[in-house]
């Protein structure tokens, strides 16, 4: 099957935490009175960041992790708009891996402690002060959500934060701009045993298999009612990029379940409607992937990846100005 390649925008801004802030100052704590926004630019930024992920962080500090120690390029565009370019591998602490090298079929074996990183690739365009990202998606892996962590640690240390907001592609959103979630289906999930039977798993050596999982419980909550309102809220937060899935899923279940259950909901599915109509169903993780996602499998050309991969992220960014 071929693999889909996609963009995901966000525009971005920098805020003063206005929670836990470290600088206790009254300079900060008057800044944040007032809502001023801080004097905090995109190069500063990038400047920082690559500053705090140069190495990789410990796996007792972070489960998952991302590398970068240069800006790939910069460049100036028409228009008085600028792009960063930047390639952070990012993967994640886990099990002990073996790599197999397919033309000797000779295995190299990891550790634990070891990290598997993949390649990614993100676009900052700034113009005026006004600052747009474009992450590159691989079928449905992406860097984003382990970007947004890693810079919101780093800019912790500065009493400050990056907020991204998701930007729906046009397409998709003509045709979503009239639909309202209407129910949201909070689900306990638990992972099936696997047989230990050597029989029963010797045909599935061959492929990987999609961990096999029950439901313990479904809990539905009618977002069409007033008392719903604030889940409303959080859900809308977001479908718009405001907040990741772990937040939305947090704040529901703060809401509406006691401390017994709180912790035993880890999946959730949004339904979406038009008039009296279902359109779509989005498990909260992959909001971002189906409605944020602007194909450009087709565009590329894999004997000139990179430099196609950049013609298509200007080319989005030019469409996404358009609006």
């Amino acid at each position: 099957m071929l693999q889909t390649h996609s963009l995901t925008a966000y525009r971005c801004s920098f805020s003063y935490l206005e929670r836990n802030n470290p600088i206790d100052t009254d300079e900060m704590k008057e800044a944040i009175k007032n809502g001023e926004s801080p004097n905090y630019s995109l190069e500063m930024f990038t400047d920082d960041y690559i500053s705090a992920v140069s190495t990789l962080p410990d796996e007792q500090i972070a489960d998952r992790a991302i590398l970068l120690t240069q800006i790939t390029s910069t460049e100036s565009l028409p228009n008085n708009v600028s792009r960063i370019h930047l390639q952070p591998q990012a993967g994640k602490h886990g099990e002990p891996l073996t790599v197999v090298e397919k033309a000797t079929n000779r295995k190299y074996r990891y550790k634990k402690d070891d990290v598997a990183l993949y390649d990614y690739n993100v676009f900052f365009y700034e113009n005026n002060g006004d600052i747009v990202a474009l992450f590159h998606r691989k079928g449905t892996s992406g860097c984003k959500t382990v970007f947004l962590e890693t810079a919101n640690n780093a800019l912790r240390e500065k009493g400050m934060r990056l907020n991204m907001k998701l930007l729906v592609p046009l397409d998709k959103y003509h045709n979503m701009q009239n639909a309202t979630p209407s129910q949201v289906i909070l689900k306990w999930v638990v992972p099936i045993d696997e047989s230990s039977d050597i029989a029963d798993n010797l045909g599935n050596r061959a492929k990987k298999k999609k961990p096999k999982t029950r439901v313990v419980q479904n809990l539905s909550i009618n977002l069409k009612a007033d008392e719903s309102n604030p889940i409303k809220s959080t859900i809308e937060n977001l479908m718009n990029g405001n907040i990741d899935e772990r937040v939305a899923l947090a704040e529901i279940t703060t809401k509406y379940l006691g401390d017994d259950n709180r912790g035993k909901f880890n999946d959730a599915i949004i339904d979406l409607k038009i008039g009296n109509r279902i359109v779509s169903k989005f498990r909260f993780g992959e909001i971002e992937s189906q409605i944020g996602a602007y194909d450009i499998t087709d565009k590329l050309n894999p004997s000139d990846f990179v430099n196609s991969l950049v013609a298509c992220a200007d080319g989005y960014y030019n469409k996404i100005m358009e609006v």
